[in-house]
């Protein structure tokens, strides 16, 4: 049972889908032989390497690898879960899977969401008509055009115009006519209540419309902006939060954007509605926009759902350098490879679009750089290289950010760079990196920076069986955790059920969870369970003061991340040999391991 559903039922939805009928409906493909092919949806091609079979209803792409049947490729193609599959392939079937997913309060509550669509549906064509067609939106037409907003960009975005009155209700009079109930209408936030008397007023007033759709393409909430060049008012207004809406787990443009992601690869992630449009107007197709808000771990998984790297391009100010760096981290802990577009100072998308031209845009995309390499970059631009003093600060500051960088040869890369642009000893200038990276290295349990390990410190549960160096460490920093708050062996019974890999940790974690077991301390008492060598490893694990870790829960999630990454490296050799020999269906079962595990990593909760 997934979800819920009682698996004949999904497998009824599964028999009542043909996979060539349903990827038709989103792509061309030609019959070859037994199987059917064409242009993969996933990612851009010329020449058709994506196939399908109708004997097995699996498919596969032999150029980006993504596999699998009609639920997987539903999932993917529209960014949905499982049972939001289940019940858009169910509808194609008539089948309801309703009452096996929900309780009737959660029915209840899907249905008010659902109803709070509709009502925004219909705002969005009422605002779109006022910007288009009637008498009232003249001035915000003469806005647009002078924006360089042109008709191609109205329709694409379905931008509208919510007009003013003496009334000030004109979308709530015409939804409530509509039979929209007030309930409706103040939780979808278009509504307000008035302070004096009863009734309800319009909370978009006089403004330029961009309507919000969810990842599914449904209008979810509305963003406002003044038109009016002496208008006091905030710049911007946003649909409040509410049940169909929520800022945090939204990007504008996204349902557009996600298909142009797939296939480009990436995704462009700005800061405002009007930078996304820049972008679409510069023939950039995958830029989204987080909302006016910080950046958020639900956004970024988002984005990590149809593609694997994203473009930061906020504007070039203070702020927008101090969002990048704190955007990049939530990013790549969501598995994404992050690039920063670079923007002339004091410029954003939009701006540099109407100074410039679209080539400008697109230019600094194709040119993004790496997070370190713009660190970098921003490091010695913002110093005063010819002041003794501001150039020793850059060269600090250069020193850490090269430090961080986990890559050898990247690291010395840098410093060659860097040491000639400011003109000082790339020797000096790598043993300082060298030891910053050490030492941080040494934080989170790997090796020095030059890959080489003390063997006065290096532990006897180093690998002979090819374990790596790195999870050898974690167990034994996993143990030293257990050894000063046995209240963690508990835990690492049920988080850990897998069991220890390294040479002697098993016996030792045994060892430990007998004397806990007993209720008694963990210290030389667990000498005499043990034999031989593992006496030995005991002694120096309690004597070890090392702690790279702070919490058990911190030790668990590092070991889980790094079995997950070394199973994930053996599963791409699985693939290649398996691709070699034509093995389709064995290609599948891999492909369905391997996004489960990249699942688990970019969610981190779901790794304890």
């Amino acid at each position: 049972m997934a979800g819920g559903i009682p698996d004949e039922l999904i497998e009824k939805i599964r028999q009542g889908n043909d996979i060539v009928g349903l990827i038709s409906e989103y792509i061309s493909l030609r019959q070859n032989g037994s199987r059917y092919v064409g242009l993969c949806p996933f990612h851009n091609e010329k020449t058709p390497s994506f196939s399908v079979s109708k004997d097995k209803q699996l498919y596969y792409c032999f150029g980006c690898h993504a596999s699998g049947n009609v639920f997987s490729f539903v999932m993917n193609i529209d960014g949905l879960n499982f049972v939001e599959a289940a019940r858009k392939l169910g509808s194609r079937v008539g089948i309801d899977i309703s009452e096996h997913v929900e309780s009737e309060a959660e029915r209840s509550r899907r249905r008010f969401r659902e109803r709070i669509m509709e009502a925004c549906e219909t705002a969005g064509k009422y605002y779109s008509w006022m910007l288009t067609d009637s008498k009232n939106g003249a001035r915000c037409r003469e806005y647009v055009g002078a924006r360089g907003i042109d008709d191609a960009a109205l329709k694409a975005f379905n931008l509208g115009y919510a007009p003013d009155s003496a009334s000030m209700d004109g979308l709530t009079t015409y939804l409530m006519k509509k039979g929209f109930e007030d309930e409706v209408l103040l939780e979808s936030g278009l509504s307000l209540k008035k302070k004096y008397g009863k009734g309800l007023y319009d909370a978009f007033r006089d403004r330029l419309i961009f309507p919000i759709a969810d990842q599914y393409g449904r209008v979810v909430a509305f963003g406002g902006r003044v038109i009016a060049a002496g208008d006091n008012r905030p710049k911007y207004v946003n649909s409040k939060e509410g049940p169909a809406y929520s800022k945090r787990a939204n990007l504008y443009n996204l349902h557009a954007a996600s298909t142009h992601a797939r296939a480009a690869g990436r995704m462009v992630l700005c800061e405002g509605y009007l930078d996304a449009m820049a972008y679409w107007k510069a023939g950039v197709k995958e830029a989204v926009a987080s909302l006016g808000t910080a950046l958020t771990k639900e956004q970024a998984k988002l984005i990590a759902r149809f593609c694997g790297q994203v473009l930061i391009s906020y504007d070039a100010d203070k702020a927008g350098s101090a969002a990048t760096v704190k955007g990049v981290a939530l990013l790549e802990e969501a598995g994404l490879e992050v690039k920063v577009v670079s923007l002339p100072e004091g410029e954003d998308p939009d701006s540099l679009l109407r100074k410039t031209g679209p080539g400008s845009l697109v230019a600094a995309v194709d040119g993004a750089k790496s997070f370190l390499r713009y660190q970098v970059e921003k490091a010695i631009d913002g110093a005063n290289l010819k002041n003794a003093d501001s150039k020793l600060a850059a060269v600090k500051k250069l020193v850490r950010i090269i430090g961080g960088c986990a890559d050898a040869v990247t690291r010395n890369e840098m410093v060659r760079e860097v040491s000639g642009r400011l003109a000082v000893s790339p020797d000096a200038l790598m043993q300082d990196v060298s030891r910053t990276s050490s030492r941080l290295n040494r934080s989170r349990g790997g090796p020095a920076a030059d890959g080489s390990v003390d063997t006065e410190a290096r532990s006897p549960l180093m690998e002979e069986n090819g374990l790596s160096y790195a999870i050898a460490e974690t167990e034994r920093a996993i143990l030293r955790l257990c050894a000063d708050e046995p209240g963690s062996i508990k835990l690492v019974s049920e988080n850990l059920t897998e069991g220890f890999e390294a040479e002697g940790s098993e016996e030792l974690y045994r060892a430990m969870y007998s004397l806990w077991e007993d209720g008694k301390v963990i210290d030389q008492r667990i000498l005499p369970i043990l034999e031989g060598r593992h006496k030995e490893l005991a002694a120096r694990l309690l004597m070890d003061k090392d702690r790279p870790f702070q919490s058990i829960d911190e030790a668990i999630k590092a070991l889980k991340s790094m079995r997950i990454r070394r199973r994930l490296r053996e599963i791409d050799v699985c693939i290649r040999k398996a691709e070699a020999e034509g093995r389709i269906e064995d290609i599948v079962g891999l492909q369905v391991e391997q996004k489960r595990l990249r699942e688990i990593l970019g969610s981190r909760t779901a790794l304890y």
